[in-house]
């Protein structure tokens, strides 16, 4: 479970992140366009932006699935969540 959880964040994560960087680049304000600049993936602030983004989004996938599939632990053993 730790992989799923890991890599639907990271391309869950990845997704934002390019959707941002193409949808701020394209935008008329120069604002946007400088923080276009700052998400680009041949920047070290763009892979500062993406590895907590991964993070977050990886934690929520296992919030989620653990949701879903229980606590893991057998029937009548005493465990909770």
């Amino acid at each position: 479970m730790a992989f799923l959880c890991t890599f639907s964040g990271m391309l869950v994560a990845g997704a934002i992140w390019m959707l941002l960087f193409v949808e701020f680049g394209d935008a008329a304000t120069p604002a946007l366009n400088t923080v276009s600049a700052w998400l680009s993936p041949m920047t070290v602030g763009g892979w500062c932006f993406y590895v907590p983004l991964s993070a977050a989004c990886s934690w929520l996938a296992y919030r989620m699935l653990r949701s879903k599939l229980g606590s893991g632990a057998p029937p009548g053993s005493g465990k909770s969540r």
